[in-house]
């Protein structure tokens, strides 16, 4: 209390309360969690404090822009635990801490390039994390739909396709798929024109091999009399050169063949193959 008395003898009183104070108090908030690659904004209050002010202090420092603001942003690679020290004076220090949790970014793989035929109606497949929750295709006017997991599209020409994904913790990742045509299917149906079966374990059988037959017919291999040597439907399964478990001598064959393709259209050939021993 102060009381002042000027020369006429008049005075006037007033009072000041000092609080005497022992510690520190603040608190911290912000957010806690966020996506690899984004940024989180953390903030101090100070509710009590000296008369001095008070220092601020934040550690770890690294991945932080401003270890003394009240506000600093942070962008932590993994998740990270910030503490907060506030001194004052002589006062106790007050110390907080808030985690930021750093959610990795979803997988997503469309893989590819992707070899498909003229015409033919393809199905984007992309792997991805189990926790997707929302699936955007970039416009694209062949695509079948624009907001699902495997649209469908029908190919004339080149395309990149493009797709971002996102996880049920808001984060979001990108990948494309180059597809390239590779023309009709009788131009990627390939049978070699000889082969030689002496067990050496190189071109010792004679397949159909091609990347875009849906569905084999028949593959029937003749010798020159019209006499059925080999026969199948079955893409895996080759002409060992054997006919009545007899080792065929070395001669020119006739095939022939029926497959269905990836495009759904049915192509048919023949050809010669030539054994050699």
């Amino acid at each position: 209390t102060v009381t002042a008395v000027n020369f006429a003898g008049c005075s006037a009183t007033d009072e000041v309360t000092v609080t005497v104070i022992d510690r520190v108090e603040a608190s911290v908030s912000g957010a806690t969690e966020i996506c690899v690659g984004d940024t989180a904004q953390l903030f101090a209050t100070i509710t009590q404090q000296g008369n001095t002010g008070a220092n601020i202090t934040w550690s770890p420092v690294n991945n932080m822009d401003n270890p003394s603001s009240l506000s600093p942003k942070v962008y932590p690679g993994d998740t990270t635990t910030y503490t907060l020290v506030v001194s004052s004076g002589r006062c106790t220090n007050d110390t907080n801490s808030i985690t930021v949790i750093v959610h990795p970014l979803p997988d997503i793989e469309l893989g590819g390039p992707l070899s498909v035929l003229d015409e033919e109606l393809l199905t984007l497949t992309p792997v991805s994390s189990s926790n997707i929750i929302e699936y955007t295709w970039d416009y694209n006017s062949e695509l079948s739909c624009l907001d699902c997991e495997n649209p469908t599209a029908y190919i004339t020409a080149p395309e990149i396709f493009y797709l971002t994904v996102m996880d049920e913790y808001g984060c979001y990742n990108r990948d494309s798929v180059q597809v390239v045509v590779s023309g009709m299917c009788e131009d990627n149906i390939f049978v070699p024109k000889a082969f030689t079966p002496n067990n050496d374990e190189i071109n010792d059988k004679l397949y159909v091999r091609s990347l875009h037959i849906a569905d084999l017919k028949y593959f029937r291999v003749y010798d020159r009399w019209g006499n059925k040597v080999f026969e199948t439907s079955d893409q895996n399964e080759g002409w060992d050169g054997i006919y009545h478990s007899k080792k065929m001598n070395p001669a020119v064959f006739v095939y022939g063949l029926e497959a269905v393709c990836t495009n759904g259209k049915t192509v048919r050939l023949k050809g010669n193959v030539t054994l050699v021993r």
